[in-house]
């Protein structure tokens, strides 16, 4: 069992996402994405994929948007095959960024397209604070199978605004369909519906804006009601289990 973490260019949370899946008893190994491209690593042989937060290529174009131009055009083929082997997929904050605009969480419904966007958030400023967080636990994943209804994680970001396409409609479809496992339980950024992350229609791929692997040791995390929480290390414990 051992997962690739993803580095580059602006990429700078590889060695936290690393620490997180070592306190589980994941082994991992941090890659390049040249190294992918080229074939120095082949992603099939790997359990699982991380790709973490940071400004991957300097946020050029937008939030995660060069890093996944790359990908579309060189490893997209990879990447859909790991999915459909079952292969677990965890993107975090501009990680989420660059999945969204890959479209691996679009679907298709009696011919119409549901899809999102990650935008500015409503106010226009970055957002960097711990926040409450609510799970669905009817939706089905492998990196949320856990007991707690309320977690604490850190958020920061100043492009993790969730806009579906038609709003409304575009919301209670994906809601329908159980693909929101996350909800803010107040508005931090603006998004729609208070969606913090979103998996795929598979359940394998979890993209979300909070930070999980920062709030995996006691020591980086926050006391609430005398009680020290390091609530990101239970997405950590659940790939586990799926993959055991």
């Amino acid at each position: 069992m051992k997962f690739i973490i993803l580095c580059g260019v602006g990429i700078n949370c590889e060695n936290e996402s690393a620490q997180a899946l070592s306190s589980v008893g994941i082994d991992s190994k941090i890659v390049h994405v040249n190294d992918l491209i080229e074939k120095r690593v082949i992603l099939n042989s790997y359990a699982g994929l991380v790709i973490p937060g940071g400004f991957s290529y300097g946020d050029e174009l937008g939030s995660g948007r060069v890093l996944a131009l790359k990908i579309k055009k060189y490893l997209m083929d990879e990447i859909n095959e790991f999915i459909l082997n079952g292969r677990p997929i965890l993107g975090i904050c501009n990680g989420f960024q660059v999945l969204e605009k890959l479209g691996v969480f679009n679907f298709n419904d009696n011919d119409t397209v549901y899809d999102f966007s990650l935008t500015h958030n409503k106010n226009r400023e970055f957002v960097d604070k711990w926040t409450l967080l609510k799970v669905d636990h009817s939706v089905k994943s492998a990196w949320t199978n856990f007991s707690s209804e309320q977690i604490y994680l850190p958020i920061r970001h100043g492009e993790g605004r969730v806009v579906f396409r038609n709003a409304e409609c575009g919301f209670a479809k994906f809601a329908e369909k159980k693909l929101i496992p996350l909800y803010y339980q107040s508005d931090v950024n603006g998004s729609d519906g208070n969606v913090a992350a979103v998996i795929d229609k598979s359940g394998m791929v979890l993209g979300m804006m909070p930070h999980p692997e920062c709030a995996t040791f006691c020591e980086h995390s926050v006391k609430i009601n005398h009680q020290i929480r390091n609530d990101g290390k239970m997405f950590f414990e659940s790939v586990k289990r799926y993959l055991s």
